[in-house]
């Protein structure tokens, strides 16, 4: 069963000017065909609900926390109120579980409420390492594998999903995405996965997604960022070549004259003090 967070105040970031993306749009990204149609339920009101939605505890269904569930297993969701959004989201739900549907392949919950969020949104870009006052690794991926059972905890595991999906699809593409959940639905764990399609696994995703965008973690293993570009690497290395290249070719012509003329009168040195020099 994967829920839909009750729709509050929109986080900062782009959005699509036209909000969610047609269903046809989620189908292209996951590569499955929108063939039939999607079956939901949608109810008037929350009481109307209660009885399809799944047990919760007292305070998520005092605050209302979620507006929606999809039950992959039966291909339909259930939700609250005509909403787009609510729509877009259980659907992805949906169409991600036929992507990845082999028997024993797990789509951790970071991955699929992140997806279904991203879509959600119609967001066109993703808020980095948006943690704020929160420490860093507050929760980090690892912990993510479910849906954390605290109110202020749904909240940060729903928005960093989110962010950390969209930092997928947004830096590395939709085909390297489709490959991650293809290593999904070959039995791989997520951690597996990632470093498969992207070189990097869990702890390095968290990494990539809270650093600035201007700094480069250039591997796995924890080491430290390099502050410097590219091409800034590139001129460091071209200048430090070219004062050796300097050096060792003053050492040479000097040697050369040496032989040619003798001791310079100026240097003060007799030849064996001359041969005694570096």
């Amino acid at each position: 069963v994967y829920g839909c967070r009750r729709c509050g105040p929109s986080p900062p970031g782009p959005r699509s000017p036209h909000g969610p993306p047609p269903l046809e749009d989620i189908g292209q990204i996951l590569r499955v065909s929108l063939e039939g149609p999607v079956r939901g339920i949608i109810y008037n009101s929350r009481s109307e609900a209660k009885a399809a939605f799944p047990n919760q505890s007292r305070a998520t269904t005092e605050q209302q926390v979620f507006q929606g569930f999809a039950y992959p297993e039966r291909g339909l969701f259930v939700g609250i109120g005509l909403d787009s959004r609510l729509i877009v989201h259980e659907t992805a739900h949906l169409l991600l579980n036929e992507a990845v549907s082999s028997p024993g392949a797990r789509v951790p919950a970071w991955v699929n409420e992140g997806f279904a969020s991203h879509v959600e949104s119609g967001r066109c870009g993703y808020t980095r390492g948006f943690s704020g006052g929160d420490a860093p690794d507050r929760m980090p991926l690892r912990h993510m594998d479910s849906v954390p059972g605290r109110i202020s905890d749904i909240r940060y595991f729903y928005r960093k999903a989110e962010s950390v999906v969209g930092y997928l699809l947004e830096t590395h593409g939709d085909e390297r995405f489709r490959a991650f959940l293809d290593q999904l639905d070959g039995g791989k764990d997520d951690d597996e996965a990632l470093s498969e399609v992207y070189g990097f696994g869990l702890d390095g995703l968290d990494r990539r997604w809270s650093s600035p965008p201007t700094q480069e973690v250039p591997d796995d293993s924890g080491g430290r960022a390099v502050p410097f570009g590219y091409w800034d690497s590139v001129l460091i290395a071209l200048l430090v070549l070219v004062v050796m290249a300097l050096t060792v070719g003053n050492l040479v012509l000097r040697k050369l004259r040496r032989r040619a003329h003798g001791p310079e009168e100026w240097d003060g040195l007799t030849e064996e003090e001359w041969e005694g020099r570096p």
